[in-house]
């Protein structure tokens, strides 16, 4: 658990997925070990969205993604001689 704790005594739990919270002070993004300011709930779900987006695949350094190096559950060797 992750917890930031300020001199004023509030304190965020940074742990777990992204999610909006209302403090006295204004709107925050929390979860992930990030603590996001945000103008008010709907833009702090709208921030949420964005992140969770489908970015596409993730490719590692020799250009491959996971999908790539798996056949029927097992890894295959990929070289890129």
């Amino acid at each position: 658990m992750s917890i930031l704790k300020f001199n004023d005594g509030e304190e965020f739990d940074l742990s777990g997925p992204l999610r909006v919270e209302e403090r006295y002070d204004g709107w925050y993004v929390v979860g992930e070990n990030r603590l996001i300011p945000v103008r008010d709930e709907a833009a702090g779900l709208l921030y949420i969205q964005e992140q969770n987006e489908d970015l596409g695949p993730e490719y590692d350094s020799a250009g491959f993604t996971e999908e790539d190096r798996i056949i029927n559950g097992q890894y295959r060797n990929i070289s890129n001689q």
